[in-house]
């Protein structure tokens, strides 16, 4: 392995949080729309085939389609800010989901910040989703429910956590919030590799929301205090000041430690794609590295 392939491996807290939305909702979909606020409708079904030959690639986020039994399909999309151009792509989505499954389709759109644009009010074309912004939702009585919840019983909406950090606070920072709710993922009554792929959202979604500074305190709190030792933290920070020495050791034991937790993460069901935007390895770097384990076995 040369060296610009092992700087990669342990330099990977640059990614963006649109692998959350796309993993979070697909883990805990049958508790999706009770996030989103969409009373009234059933559980979602079956995820519906998305990638259609005349649907354009050009996403921000990644999105997901599920059948709604006897009532139709539910789109759901993320934009971090949302504007009429980013509606009217929407709005051409779903007329093509509607065409080729002949149904009636509800899009959900999810987002961070205050849209400029609700809906589409054109002569020949109507189009008005269901807006989810998080920026609208209180940090501070929804950690205090929480903590009751479990408290309570041991579960919550598990969505919650990973995205509490994003909801307004007038008390706590981003960062505050994001170790807030990591405490509370291992009081969840679930099983521990569950919890495991909870608080690896949360380090995806804290690399887009925090700066460099915070970002290398969340990593290192996480791995003292939940055991996520993807590195070295102590020598990665030697790393980064250029001391070459430790540089190298470092790296030898990181990529090691770093091989052995992606091993983990696939033998317990995690998503290639979702390894892959967490660590920027290659889909054939995880292949080879999914061989090697299980020769050594």
């Amino acid at each position: 392995m040369g060296q610009k392939e092992e700087e990669a491996l342990i330099d990977s807290t640059d990614k963006n949080y649109d692998i959350v939305f796309k993993d979070a909702l697909s883990l805990f979909s049958g508790k999706s729309l009770e996030f989103l606020g969409i009373n009234g409708l059933p559980p979602l079904g079956k995820p519906l085939k998305t990638e259609l030959p005349d649907i354009s690639a050009h996403t921000a986020f990644s999105d997901l389609t599920y059948d709604i039994p006897g009532l139709g399909g539910v789109h759901l999309d993320a934009e971090d800010k949302i504007s009429t151009d980013d509606l009217i792509r929407f709005c051409e989505y779903v007329l093509r989901l509607i065409k080729a499954y002949k149904m009636d389709f509800m899009s959900i759109i999810f987002t961070r910040h205050k849209p400029s644009a609700t809906k589409l009010n054109f002569k020949a074309l109507k189009f008005k989703p269901i807006i989810v912004c998080l920026a609208d939702r209180d940090a501070d009585k929804t950690l205090a429910r929480l903590k009751e919840e479990i408290k309570n019983s041991g579960q919550v909406n598990e969505l919650e956590l990973i995205y509490l950090p994003l909801y307004a606070s007038k008390n706590l920072n981003v960062t505050e919030l994001l170790m807030e709710s990591a405490a509370l993922v291992r009081q969840l009554d679930i099983p521990d590799v569950m919890a495991d792929k909870i608080l690896a959202m949360m380090l995806v979604l804290a690399n887009k929301l925090v700066d460099k500074n915070s970002l290398d305190n969340i990593w290192k709190e996480f791995s003292r205090m939940y055991k996520l030792k993807v590195l070295e933290v102590a020598e990665e920070q030697g790393m980064r000041k250029g001391v070459r020495k430790g540089v190298r050791k470092g790296m030898r034991k990181g990529v090691q430690k770093y091989r052995e937790v992606v091993t983990n993460m696939l033998s317990n069901g995690a998503s290639y794609e979702f390894v892959m935007k967490v660590t920027g390895l290659s889909e054939e770097k995880l292949a080879e590295l999914e061989r090697k384990a299980s020769k050594d076995v």
